[in-house]
């Protein structure tokens, strides 16, 4: 499975959450994890985000269907607990993208990918890249905040990180 296609069956998962279509998506989600655990060098942040988003389509299926059985909740907190093993096992700076997710939403957003891509790939190899992540975590918890809650600074926001991923995207990483 090339990256491209994680990308693709993400969002056809995601797409599947949206319309409720919970146990389709949880079928995508199932294709990416069993297709990373076979490919050698398979980026595993598209694992994780689709154990995570497995995690939200397996708590909304049992929502839906009122299944008060506590397994289907394991099961989905396993999900979810497995996605941060794996983004903590990659990377030690790795992190939520606090005002990006504020800004889209979506802690899934593919906008998101590239960030943490640019962030695991190119400025954690930087000692000015490590700073910035530093600073980053610091501040970003407290900006995410006015990001989310004004609408105006969302549309902004969004308008510069948009900037910012096309600028990212042209690079070689």
């Amino acid at each position: 499975m090339k990256q491209i296609n994680a990308r693709k069956w993400i969002e056809k998962a995601q797409e599947c959450y949206r319309s409720q279509k919970y146990q389709d998506g949880i079928g995508w989600c199932d294709e990416i994890i069993v297709e990373s655990k076979m490919i050698h060098n398979f980026d595993q942040m598209w694992c994780a985000s689709a154990l995570k988003l497995k995690g939200e389509l397996l708590y909304a299926l049992a929502l839906e269907k009122r299944d008060t059985s506590p397994d289907k909740y394991k099961e989905a907190a396993r999900c979810r607990e497995e996605a941060n093993r794996i983004i903590n096992e990659s990377n030690p700076y790795s992190g939520p993208c606090f005002i990006a997710t504020a800004a889209y939403g979506n802690p899934l957003a593919n906008q998101l990918y590239v960030l943490r891509r640019y962030r695991d790939y190119y400025l954690i190899k930087r000692l000015w890249g490590k700073c910035f992540i530093s600073l980053y975590y610091f501040v970003g918890p407290f900006l995410a905040v006015f990001v989310k809650q004004s609408k105006i600074i969302r549309r902004i926001t969004i308008s510069i990180l948009d900037y910012i991923i096309k600028k990212i995207s042209t690079l070689k990483i």
